[in-house]
């Protein structure tokens, strides 16, 4: 059994890239809130054909940097 780092929602352990659909799931973010953090280019996303992937170390990169409340 694979050990799961604490900070990786569970069944997401194992993937590096993120469908919008999964982003959005493991931020809490909706999807069209993905889409516009995409196009203004505060998240980058990556394309594979006609699908649009997220990594999970950008995702997490951008909500760290978030404020703190």
């Amino acid at each position: 059994m694979t050990a799961r780092p604490a900070n990786k929602p569970r069944g997401l352990n194992m993937k590096i890239a993120l469908s919008i659909k999964e982003a959005a799931e493991a931020s809490s973010f909706g999807e069209r809130t993905l889409w516009r953090k995409i196009k203004s280019g505060e998240i980058p996303a990556r394309k594979d054909g006609g699908r649009t992937l997220i990594l999970y170390k950008d995702l997490e990169a951008y909500i760290e940097a978030l404020p703190a409340s």
